[in-house]
């Protein structure tokens, strides 16, 4: 089984690598993040860099530095922590791996990619006329980062996390619908 979701803070990813160890038979995690692209970054370059976070239609995802990444490198066997001022405990720098991950394993259990904001809607309405279900903006990121992974090869059974309620974004998808008639009429 493969397992999609759309990652912004990685604590549905996180739970997912757990569930995994315990047992549950999944062949790969797919995270799928939008344009905040800190974590394919990393995984593919083995350099993490943290930019401002970016605005997108995926606002929960909106995450550059998500928290759970220092749990997700101490669980392969890395080390990141964030350095303290000691007289005021403030943060003086953050992101600061000191040992890093075996990234060789994590990318046989990852695979990560960051989806644009255009694709977002792109998919939500090939989604929805397609197959007449509505996507709210965090399943498209999972939606098209598990069909990014497969190639268009739909032939393992594969898992879609929906972590919003579509109906949390009524104008947003209201807009979209709208936009995709007034094309279809020209």
């Amino acid at each position: 089984m493969i397992s999609s979701i759309p990652s912004g803070n990685f604590g549905d990813m996180m739970g997912t690598i757990l569930t995994k160890e315990m047992g549950l038979p999944i062949k790969k995690i797919i995270c799928g993040v939008n344009e905040n692209t800190e974590f394919p970054h990393f995984i593919n370059t083995e350099k993490y860099v943290v930019s401002q976070s970016k605005n997108t239609p995926s606002s929960a995802m909106d995450v550059s530095h998500p928290s759970n990444l220092a749990r997700l490198i101490e669980f392969y066997g890395g080390y990141m922590f964030d350095e303290k001022d000691p007289q005021t405990n403030n943060i003086i720098k953050q992101e600061i791996i000191d040992k890093m991950p075996n990234l060789e394993t994590m990318k046989k259990d990852i695979y990560s990619i960051g989806i644009t904001n255009p694709k977002h809607y792109e998919t939500m309405k090939k989604v929805f006329y397609k197959y007449n279900i509505i996507l709210d903006s965090h399943g498209a990121v999972g939606w098209d980062a598990l069909e990014y992974y497969l190639e268009n090869k739909h032939n393992q059974l594969s898992i879609i996390y929906e972590t919003q309620n579509p109906e949390n974004f009524q104008t947003l998808l209201k807009k979209q619908l709208e936009s995709h008639q007034k094309s279809l009429i020209g």
